[in-house]
């Protein structure tokens, strides 16, 4: 708590101002403030007697992102776009032939996707896998095709090899 009294607007504070904006008495911040600058993460100006952080606090947000999955950090990207979208919004990632969903943010409509997270679904079949195909280079598009059938799902489901190969370029465009 004391640490979230810095921000952008108040990017140094007295100990009289963090007590005020914790609601504490002004002697209750003291020790927090001491302990805080002799780990170095509140540096107090000799002058002003004011205090401000010091970037090793960045060290715990670092910490913190390093220990995040992937769909911890992709969720509000999710979020954002199924609201601009007003459609479902996922992530996943490319597994052999498949992609296995590991992000969901659900359209807030009767008509939303029913893919859930933990999904498994052919790469070659489904938008969000010919996006990840698409970040590939056609060498290796070629190899990972070799053994790995072109089945048709739907009547719009790319079976040929020519096809996908376009259909690729045309997502990278």
């Amino acid at each position: 708590e004391v640490l979230r009294c810095f921000d952008r607007d108040h990017p140094t504070l007295s100990l009289g101002e963090v007590a005020k904006r914790l609601g504490w008495r002004r002697t209750e911040p003291f020790r927090f403030l001491h302990t805080l600058e002799a780990l170095g993460y509140l540096r107090r100006d000799l002058v002003t007697k004011r205090y401000g952080l010091t970037p090793k606090v960045l060290e715990i947000g670092f910490s913190a992102l390093a220990n995040l999955q992937l769909p911890e950090l992709a969720q509000p990207y999710l979020e954002r776009l199924r609201d601009r979208t007003n459609a479902s919004a996922h992530v996943g990632i490319l597994d052999g032939n498949d992609v296995i969903y590991v992000g969901r943010a659900a359209a807030r409509s009767i008509l939303s996707s029913t893919i859930h997270v933990g999904s498994r679904l052919p790469a070659k079949a489904t938008a969000i896998g010919k996006t990840l195909l698409a970040a590939k280079t056609d060498e290796w598009i070629k190899a990972w095709l070799k053994g790995n059938e072109l089945t048709r799902y739907t009547a719009t489901t790319l079976a040929e090899t020519r096809a996908l190969l376009d259909a690729l370029h045309e997502n990278r465009r």
